[in-house]
C-alpha cells in the first residue's frame, strides 16, 4: 500500500463516522501502530490510561501516547463495548474487553474481527506492513520493538527492510541503553 493510500485510511478510520465504530478503532490502530488484529482483540480498558488530560495505550512496555483524535475514539469504543452471549442477553463490559466477542465475557475473534476491516476496504495484513515500514524508517530496532512489544529479531527485519542507518542516532544517544525515553 502506498502512503498515500495510508494515510487516507487512516484519515477514514479516524474521521467517518459512516464506518462501524470498532471497525474505525481497530483500524486506526493497524494503521497507526501496525497492531496485530488477534493483539487488538485483546486489548482491555486498562491498557488506555489517561494521565494528565493525556491518554496512552499500553502496547509494548511501555505506554504510547495516543493522539487525541485516536484518544476520543478509542473511548468511545470503550463506552459503547458490550458482549452479547448467544442468547441475545447483553452484558455490559464483561470482562472490560474494548472489542467484546459474541461470547459473553469473551473478546471478539481476531479473524472475525480482521474479517469485518476487510468488508469496509481495510486490509490488515497491507494496512499492518505499511504502518510496521514507516515506523521503522523513522525508529531505531530496539526502541521499536520496546514500544509495540514485537521482538528484537521482529524490529531488526523491519529496520532491514528499509535499510536505515541509526549510527548516527546511537552515537547521540550516548550509549544510554535503558531507554528512558519512553517512561512516562
Amino acid at each position: 500500500m502506498d502512503e498515500d493510500e495510508h494515510l487516507a485510511l487512516l484519515h477514514r478510520c479516524v474521521h467517518d463516522s459512516g464506518l462501524p465504530l470498532d471497525v474505525r478503532s481497530a483500524g486506526a490502530l493497524t494503521l497507526l501502530y501496525g497492531m496485530p488484529v488477534t493483539r487488538i482483540a485483546q486489548l482491555v480498558h486498562e491498557d488506555i490510561q489517561v494521565r494528565e488530560g493525556n491518554a496512552y495505550i499500553q502496547i509494548g512496555r511501555h505506554p504510547l501516547l495516543l493522539p487525541p483524535a485516536l484518544a476520543r475514539l478509542l473511548n468511545e469504543q470503550m463506552e459503547k463495548a458490550t458482549s452479547r452471549s448467544l442468547v441475545g442477553r447483553a452484558t455490559p463490559r464483561a470482562a472490560s474487553w474494548i472489542f467484546p466477542g459474541a461470547l459473553a465475557g469473551r473478546p471478539i475473534d481476531g479473524p472475525k474481527l480482521s474479517g469485518r476491516l476487510l468488508r469496509h476496504g481495510i486490509d490488515v495484513r497491507a494496512s499492518r506492513n505499511t504502518a510496521l515500514m514507516a515506523l521503522a524508517s523513522d525508529l531505531p530496532a530496539p526502541i521499536l520493538s520496546e514500544m509495540l512489544g514485537i521482538h528484537i529479531n521482529t524490529a531488526v527485519e523491519w529496520v532491514g527492510h528499509v535499510k536505515r542507518d541509526w549510527a548516527a542516532y546511537l552515537a547521540a544517544r550516548g550509549g544510554d541503553d535503558d531507554l528512558d525515553i519512553f517512561r512516562a
